[in-house]
């Protein structure tokens, strides 16, 4: 993510335990040599007593139902030990960022039973996040512990460092769901996003992997984890620079900051389709600039170019460094606004613009 943003750490908790629950129980039947129909959940729980209190384990019906899909998609136990222990691989992926030779072992791109397995996986999601308790979901729950350990900045979406409506923010499965299932519940893949940043509609993210999201067939290459921004442990907000081409400067494109840096920040934008996102916003935050600037003018005479861009770069750009990591849309304003002020072209039709907007307040201004 571009943003630095920590995790809910007691939540993480619980995800972990899910994750162990869920690794237990699929392997459960195989271990102890029954058949699937033979499950028992009571037996299942006291033999591993430090489960009792996962969310999965609420529900008297489900975890045999899981156990029964997992055998039907893995009729025989070595295709069964096989798939449990590349999930045992892939969760610990976070050991891993700096890893040349690590790749997911589950990744299941065009896999012939692909969508049965993605089924299977999403219902764990479901299972674990609809689980009602303490007056909300586990979304619910999720969100709330968000908001306490990100006092300042959780209505910003980690992804585009746009506004972000909390309450109805998607949790964003970083690596899809739909193809790397064995992160379904996993902490550092779960993070809330924006409605745009998180969906295909609109050009969002959709299902596209962040390690290669132009050619998904890629996604999985030795090594990929070290091009992508992780969520709660890599925020990318300091190695990204914005310019502005095209007519007016009003294109959005993303530059690295440095060589080291540059397929992460290609990745990233490419995931999220920044430099449409950002280049569609550009019209509002023109707008909202020019504003800014004739409001500051209006009850004063005539204001010079030095005076504007005195303006900007003393008021409109004070603290930046800061504001960026806590004002929603600030990234974009504080980088468009660097453009105009060293931009002289731009900067002239800007202020040509201001004093048109004076001029309709009724001040006879000449513009030169």
């Amino acid at each position: 993510m571009l943003l630095e943003v920590k995790m809910p750490i007691e939540f993480k908790k619980k995800l972990e335990l899910g994750i162990e629950y869920m690794i237990a129980l699929l392997q459960y039947c195989d271990d102890e040599n029954i058949s699937p129909g033979g499950f028992d959940k009571t037996t299942f729980e006291n033999n591993n007593t430090s489960l009792k209190d996962c969310s999965f384990s609420f529900s008297p019906i489900k975890p045999k139902k899981r156990v029964k899909e997992f055998h039907k998609i893995f009729p025989s136990k070595t295709e069964r030990v096989s798939f449990l222990n590349s999930i045992k691989n892939d969760i610990n992926f976070i050991e891993h960022i700096d890893n040349a030779s690590f790749s997911f072992s589950a990744y299941i791109h065009k896999l012939d039973n692909e969508n049965e397995i993605n089924k299977h996986f999403n219902r764990y999601y479901s299972d674990f996040f609809d689980y009602e308790v303490g007056g909300g979901n586990n979304r619910h729950h999720f969100k709330e512990e968000y908001k306490r350990v990100n006092p300042i900045n959780f209505h910003m979406c980690p992804a585009c460092l746009g506004e972000m409506n909390l309450n109805n923010a998607q949790l964003d499965h970083y690596f899809p769901k739909s193809t790397f299932p064995s992160l379904v519940i996993h902490p550092y893949n779960l993070v809330p996003l924006c409605i745009s940043c998180n969906t295909a509609i609109g050009g969002g993210k959709g299902n596209r992997p962040p390690t290669n999201p132009l050619k998904p067939e890629d996604a999985n290459e030795a090594g990929s984890l070290g091009k992508v921004f992780i969520p709660y442990k890599i925020a990318g907000i300091k190695t990204i620079n914005l310019t502005f081409e095209g007519k007016n400067g009003k294109r959005v494109k993303t530059v690295a900051k440095d060589i080291q840096n540059k397929q992460h920040v290609q990745n990233h934008t490419d995931t999220f389709n920044l430099e449409s996102v950002w280049t569609e916003r550009l019209v509002n935050t023109h707008k909202n600039i020019v504003h800014q600037i004739v409001e500051h003018f209006i009850s004063l005479e005539k204001p010079t170019r030095e005076e504007v861009g005195d303006y900007i770069w003393k008021n409109m750009l004070s603290h930046s460094d800061i504001k960026i990591n806590i004002m929603d849309n600030y990234f974009l304003r504080a980088s468009y606004l660097k453009f105009l002020g060293s931009n002289i072209v731009q900067f002239n039709t800007l202020y040509c613009e201001v004093l048109l907007q004076l001029k309709e307040y009724g001040f006879g201004y000449a513009i030169t």
